[in-house]
């Protein structure tokens, strides 16, 4: 099982929260490696996206919740995401209704050592954060601290770009909006609420918007601060509160999310479990060592019991970030109004080919 693969399930197994994908059995067999996962009915929260076209700001707040409750509980152990976007985020039921989610696609995350930052680039273009497309090496550095090195922030300037999206139906960043060009954009931070799309979006959820697609990461929220937006006290909060997406988390009186810890490794504990491989694990089913061009099997367990076999012929580097637990490949695109719909789905597309171990 090459590193990547073997970090990715790890994470997975030690994490606990009913806003991520889970992962059962790992079979480790001579040309294949076969995961029996957790099967969300309802897709991608993309394809939910283009079916409706946008989401209410009370269904937005109930998605934003998951989302920022998720987050908090993985960057408290020092993981960090670094693909979100509506094709990793699946829906539990194709019930229109139901709003309950699970952050997928672990196939980029990472355990940041303290004190220490990440080095690579990678992501999808459209969601990445300002700090990861800072250059990787002293060429082309100007000033003390230009060099590419990030945290956990990154996910919150994405989650703020799937808020935006969540609430219109369309990117804040996008070539089709050039000049500047895409990446100029996201550097400076361009981007704008744009009439009639934004004429009756509250005035909070655009605060709480631009606290997140901030370019110093220093000045935007964290997952904790964003719980705490006073958007998410707009409205009627007891239908937000009451409903079984938020119900299901499990919360202090003051709606604080205290998760059950139980069976959360330390990050010492899962650093270590990766370098010795999944021996030791007693869910993974050993069988002879497999080279690195093998294929990706996952299988997710439906609701009968079956299981319906998912290839991926990609190796364990996971070039664009499409992990085995992934939810999707893809990326919002733009037509010719300013904003855009998102119509397509694309990969993402950087993993510079820097050893994440080095990070």
């Amino acid at each position: 099982m090459t590193r990547n693969i073997e970090q990715e399930v790890e994470i997975l197994r030690a994490v606990k929260h009913p806003c991520i994908i889970s992962i059962g059995t790992v079979y480790n067999l001579p040309k294949s490696i076969n995961i029996v996962m957790e099967f969300a009915k309802g897709g991608e929260l993309f394809d939910r996206i283009i079916e409706k076209t946008n989401f209410s700001e009370q269904e937005s707040k109930i998605i934003m919740i998951q989302l920022l409750t998720a987050l908090k509980y993985l960057h408290q152990r020092s993981i960090v995401h670094r693909d979100l976007k509506p094709e990793n985020i699946l829906l539990v039921s194709k019930n229109p209704s139901d709003l309950r989610i699970k952050i997928s696609d672990f196939g980029l995350a990472k355990l940041i050592p303290s004190q220490q930052f990440l080095k690579t680039l990678c992501g999808t273009p459209n969601y990445v954060a300002p700090e990861v497309l800072k250059p990787g090496n002293a060429k082309g550095r100007n000033n003390k601290g230009d060099l590419r090195a990030y945290g956990s922030a990154v996910d919150l300037w994405s989650s703020g770009v799937v808020m935006y999206i969540l609430l219109v139906g369309q990117p804040p960043f996008s070539d089709e909006l050039a000049p500047p060009s895409m990446m100029d954009q996201i550097k400076l931070g361009k981007y704008s609420f744009p009439s009639p799309w934004w004429d009756t979006i509250s005035p909070q959820a655009i605060d709480l918007i631009k606290k997140l697609i901030r370019v110093n990461p220093d000045e935007r929220l964290t997952a904790s601060q964003a719980l705490e937006h006073p958007w998410f006290q707009e409205g009627d909060t007891a239908a937000i509160w009451s409903n079984p997406a938020i119900k299901q988390l499990p919360q202090s009186s003051d709606h604080t999310y205290t998760p059950d810890d139980t069976v959360f490794q330390n990050s010492e504990n899962i650093r270590a479990a990766v370098e010795l491989g999944l021996k030791t694990d007693p869910q993974v089913q050993q069988q002879p060592a497999v080279t690195p061009t093998k294929k990706i099997r996952a299988a997710r367990v439906l609701a009968s019991g079956d299981v319906t076999p998912l290839e991926d012929e990609k190796d364990g580097r996971l070039l664009g970030g499409n992990g085995i637990m992934g939810g999707g490949s893809g990326s919002a695109t733009t037509a010719e109004t300013s904003p855009a719909t998102p119509t397509k789905k694309r990969k993402a597309d950087w993993d510079d080919g820097n050893d994440d171990n080095n990070e």
